[in-house]
């Protein structure tokens, strides 16, 4: 009887496994990265192939293709078909620019899944003429990074610790006024908020949250957050830039 169940655990595993294989994750896990040295390490080959192959830049620098594509565990990958054939024409020469591309790409890493190597699914946009413009660089946590050197950083008054002392201090006030949100111990929430090209910060929300927060006080928060003083926007050869920001809050109230 042992024998029996041993051997069909054998086979259900076996069974497990090989279903595991064969299916096609939509997207990688969390902390994955699809090629070797994530997306810096992508778009430093893809700039290189450009250059190796003396691949023609757009004359368009705004064209950009959104490329659909599965890795198999052999490191192979497989276009996904796009039906979208009016993006392909407005955007022909991207597209064509990124088929070429993408034989000569060698690092691609394939995903896993518990201990299995399964295929998954990658979804990616990409501006050639950008990708042209960045350069790269490792960081002090010996990670890969680009940058477009044809962008300036968008500036806040005072450098960004300045802006998070700020955003920090109108969410105490927030706190304290609302009987409701000081009751908690512990409040961790994630905001999002974008950057217009005057400098202006709006279309905030709230992104994650670990307590509920309801609509007035929500309101509240980002009505003097949008009052706060004005960045300097971004700029792309000298022309400015919307900018999009995620930022992290963490309050413990004593």
């Amino acid at each position: 009887m042992i024998r029996i169940f041993i051997l069909l655990l054998l086979v259900f595993t076996t069974q497990i496994f090989a279903q595991i294989q064969s299916q096609i994750l939509e997207s990688y896990p969390i902390g994955q990265d699809f090629y070797q040295d994530g997306i810096a390490g992508f778009y430093e080959d893809f700039q290189k192939v450009m250059l190796d192959e003396k691949i023609t830049p757009c004359e368009n620098p705004e064209e950009k293709y959104t490329i659909n594509f599965i890795i198999y565990p052999n490191k192979e990958i497989k276009y996904v078909k796009d039906f979208d054939t009016l993006a392909i024409k407005n955007n022909k020469c991207a597209f064509d620019n990124v088929r070429k591309v993408f034989p000569k790409l060698k690092n691609w890493k394939p995903a896993t899944y518990g201990n299995a190597t399964v295929p998954a699914l990658v979804n990616i946009g990409i501006n050639p003429s950008d990708v042209l413009d960045y350069e790269f660089k490792i960081g002090n946590n010996g990670k890969k990074y680009f940058r477009n050197k044809t962008i300036s950083e968008i500036e806040y008054p005072g450098g960004l610790s300045t802006f998070r002392k700020e955003v920090g201090n109108i969410f105490s006030q927030v706190l304290n006024s609302s009987s409701k949100l000081s009751k908690h111990n512990y409040i961790n929430l994630k905001i999002g908020f974008d950057v217009d090209e005057e400098g202006k910060i709006l279309n905030p929300k709230i992104i994650y949250s670990n307590i509920e927060f309801d609509k007035p006080n929500q309101d509240d928060f980002f009505r003097r957050l949008k009052n706060l003083k004005k960045f300097t926007p971004a700029k792309k050869n000298g022309k400015p830039l919307k900018s999009s920001f995620t930022f992290p809050i963490s309050v413990t109230v004593s």
